[in-house]
């Protein structure tokens, strides 16, 4: 399945993606830097700066490693089916040209149903960590 991240909010696009790639599904999930985080921007940007500081590992920066990487928290990555699963994930920055025209959005989790109005999108969140894209 192919979906086109743009407009979804990120949390929950990323539980959708982890429980249909445990349940054996190749996952491909496209436009991943305009998804969005609700909450207020100071939040969100601390948020990700205290992750990236307290852990020995670099945290990434890139929307598509983040992304990949809060995929990865939700699936059992370190048994066997939970690794095959993480490996049925793939993320990209924009659309490639292979699957250009495939994409599927899901309207149930669009930004618009959200009773909040601050969210950020993930690729503005990730230019103040640093990220050059």
């Amino acid at each position: 399945m192919i979906i086109d991240a743009k407009d979804l909010i990120y949390g929950r696009l990323a539980s959708i993606v982890a429980k249909r790639a445990l349940e054996g599904e190749q996952m491909v999930v496209v436009n991943v830097e305009h998804s969005v985080i609700s909450g207020a921007k100071k939040h969100n940007l601390d948020f990700f700066k205290r992750r990236r500081e307290r852990t020995r590992v670099k945290y990434p920066r890139s929307p598509d490693r983040i992304f990949n990487r809060s995929i990865r928290g939700m699936l059992p990555y370190k048994q066997d089916k939970g690794a095959k699963a993480f490996k049925k994930v793939k993320v990209f920055i924009g659309v490639p040209a292979e699957y250009e025209g495939k994409a599927q959005t899901i309207d149930s989790i669009n930004y618009t149903k959200l009773k909040l109005s601050k969210y950020q999108r993930l690729g503005d969140i990730c230019k103040e960590l640093g990220w050059n894209g």
